[in-house]
Formats: C-alpha cells, sequence, structure tokens
C-alpha cells in the first residue's frame, strides 16, 4: 500500500483518582470496686480519622509514608532502631556470678509490648509512664520484714482494659481514552475512512481491618438472619447491657431481615442484659449453644428440651416493633452448631466507621427445607 494523502485526527484523555481513608478508635475503660462493693466505670475513647482524594495516581504504600503511622497503633511507638534489632544478639553466657552486673536484653515483640503499655498509660492519665527493669537479685529472701495485720476491709480493686480498632480503605481508578479518525488515500485511488476507538480503565480497592481487645471477653451474640441475607448493623444505637456490668452500653441496631437468638432465663418476657443472649458470657456463642445439645446430635431441635425455650429478639431497641418469637413462629425447625470462619467488617454507611464483625458462620433449617444462616458477631460498644 503506497499512501498519496491523508487527514488523520487523534484525541486522548486520561482521567485518575486515589482515595484514602483511614479510622482509628483506642478506647481504655477502667472499672473500679470500691470496699462497699459499688461498681464504677470510665470509658475513654480516641478517635483518629484520615481522608484524602487526589486525582493523582499514589500508591498504597506511598500513601502510609505519607500520613505515617497512627499515633494510636503500637508498633509506631517502637523506634526504628528496636524494630530492626535482631534477637541473635542475646547470648547465653554460662554461669554468671552473683556479683556480675546486671544486663538483660529484651526481644523486638517485648519491647513493643512496654511501649504499648506505656502509651495506654499516658492515655489514661495524661503524663508520661516511664516503665525500667532492675536486678532484683540484692533482694535477699530471709530479710525480716515488720509483722503487719491483714487489712480488715476488702481493698479497692480496679481492672483496665482496652480496645484498638483500624479499617483502611484505599481506591484507586484510572480511565485513559484513544479515538482516531480521519480519510487516507492511497496511490491506487482508494479511500479509507478510518474511525478507531480505544478504552482502558481499571479500578482497585483494598480494605483492611484489624481489630485488638485486652482485658475483657469479646462481645459477640449469636445473630439469626432471614430471607437469605447476612447479618447487617445501622448507625441506630440502643441502650442494653451486653458487658454485664451493670450498665448500659450503646450498641449498633440489626437489620431488619435479622435477629439475635436469646433464652429468657427468668421467663419475664424480657431480654434483661448479655447472660440471656449467647456468647457475651465466653466470647463463643456457639460453643454455649451446644451446652443445650441433650442428644449430641450435632443440632438444637425439637429432641432438645432448650428448642421450646429459645426465642427471638426481633427489632431488639425499638419500643414500637420490637418482640420476642419462638423458633416455631419463626418457622426455624433446627439449627446446625458447626460453624466456619468468615470474617467480615460491617461498616458504617458512607464512611469507614466500624459497628461490627462477623466472625463465623453456620446454618439452620426451616420446616419448609430452607436453609438460613447463624453467624458470630462482634459488636461495637
Amino acid at each position: 500500500m503506497r499512501i498519496e494523502a491523508s487527514q488523520i485526527n487523534m484525541k486522548s484523555g486520561h482521567a485518575s483518582q486515589t482515595r484514602y481513608e483511614r479510622a482509628e478508635t483506642l478506647t481504655t475503660e477502667r472499672r473500679q470496686t470500691n470496699v462497699q462493693g459499688e461498681e464504677s466505670t470510665q470509658r475513654i475513647s480516641i478517635t483518629r480519622s484520615i481522608n484524602f482524594t487526589s486525582k493523582e495516581l499514589i500508591t498504597y504504600s506511598d500513601l502510609r509514608k505519607r500520613f505515617g503511622e497512627s499515633e494510636l497503633e503500637p508498633n509506631n511507638q517502637v523506634p526504628a532502631n528496636i524494630q530492626n534489632q535482631s534477637t541473635a544478639n542475646t547470648t547465653n553466657t554460662g554461669n554468671v556470678s552473683a556479683d556480675a552486673p546486671f544486663r538483660l536484653e529484651l526481644s523486638s515483640d517485648d519491647r513493643v509490648r512496654l511501649l504499648l503499655i506505656q502509651q495506654l498509660m499516658k492515655t489514661l492519665t495524661g503524663k508520661e509512664f516511664k516503665m525500667q527493669l532492675f536486678d532484683a537479685r540484692p533482694f535477699k529472701s530471709d530479710i525480716e520484714l515488720p509483722f503487719q495485720p491483714l487489712p480488715t476491709t476488702p481493698p479497692q480493686v480496679e481492672t483496665v482494659s482496652f480496645q484498638y480498632q483500624r479499617h483502611e480503605t484505599f481506591y484507586q481508578a484510572e480511565n485513559t481514552h484513544f479515538n482516531a479518525t480521519g480519510i487516507v488515500k492511497t496511490a491506487d485511488g482508494r479511500s479509507i475512512d478510518i474511525s478507531l476507538e480505544l478504552n482502558l480503565s481499571r479500578e482497585l480497592v483494598q480494605h483492611n481491618s484489624f481489630m485488638l481487645r485486652v482485658g475483657q471477653n469479646l462481645i459477640d451474640p449469636l445473630v439469626i438472619n432471614f430471607n437469605g441475607h447476612s447479618a447487617e448493623l445501622t448507625e441506630t444505637r440502643f441502650e442494653f447491657d451486653l458487658t454485664l456490668d451493670g450498665r448500659p452500653d450503646l450498641i449498633p441496631s440489626l437489620g431488619a431481615n435479622s435477629a439475635f437468638l436469646a433464652l429468657d432465663k427468668n421467663n419475664d418476657g424480657i431480654i434483661n442484659d448479655g447472660s440471656e443472649l449467647f456468647g457475651a458470657i465466653t466470647g463463643d456463642g456457639f460453643n454455649e449453644l451446644a451446652a443445650y445439645d441433650d442428644d449430641n446430635n450435632g443440632w438444637i431441635d425439637e429432641n432438645d428440651e432448650i428448642f421450646q425455650h429459645l426465642k427471638l429478639w426481633v427489632h431488639p431497641g425499638n419500643s414500637d416493633s420490637q418482640q420476642l418469637m419462638t423458633l416455631s413462629e419463626a418457622g426455624i425447625g433446627a439449627i446446625y452448631l458447626g460453624n466456619a470462619k468468615t470474617p467480615f467488617s460491617l461498616l458504617q454507611s458512607g464512611d469507614s466507621n466500624l459497628l461490627g464483625m462477623i466472625q463465623s458462620t453456620g446454618i439452620y433449617l426451616s420446616e419448609d427445607g430452607r436453609v438460613g444462616t447463624i453467624q458470630h458477631v462482634d459488636l461495637t460498644v
């Protein structure tokens, strides 16, 4: 082919977007019991969030470098030289005399734990908190101490727990289009119309979630789901003593297609606290339910005495529509006690605030043979 003449027009365009969201919460709870047995609870929450959008393409690692590690994240408190320190530097010196200088080298993990404790104490007290290691060998076990009588009243008891949550969303999109139009005339008299369009696009969505609880049980009631749905949580919260400390907690409400599995132990027609749900006491609702499997067939069914006493707490927290239903009224014939790990974050609509996390999923059978899901759901309090 020989080109005699041509008229070509080419156009192109490119658009990109990067979005990064990070939401973190560190909650500390101090629970005190005085000498009279009266309990008081103090809860402090620190929240930090980042919402960043750019028309440039920025990698996830570059964004983490730009915004840095969270001030709430334990590992951020560890200097780089400590994080990179090798535990191989700790050597065995064999027999060490009692007069030898005291030397203790901690591993990187131990240093992280110590610095985490320091950060928590700073959060609770608002003051810098330092920890030191000392040589306990000079303290002799045979030193005579003056006699001190035992206290006649019990001491004040204080416990501290904390929960750290982090959720990240990284989104990247890129679109490129190319368009070519024109006319080409060849030496042999042909006329060729050119029309070409090319579109390229890609999207990347990455979610990272992390939750750490220390000093308290997981708050994870069992939830029954209807109509083929999975557990859903709403932003509306209601007061309910889920943590069994005698004080109401604010917990997320269930979606319209879910209900708590409950046992009205005192038959007062009310679910009074977390002790009448499955999971709030031990952190394992499936295991608590399995204790009622009288015939050990792996199912809670009509052969088990508890079956007729189990309730579904529908629309909890809604004074107008909440109710207790029996399993028979809901058409449920049997609940399987097996389950599989299915970790999944339940976020507040429109942002990355964590409402709860699905931890595991099992199944139940309806009287008409349909299969539904029962899930272990951790609720944020």
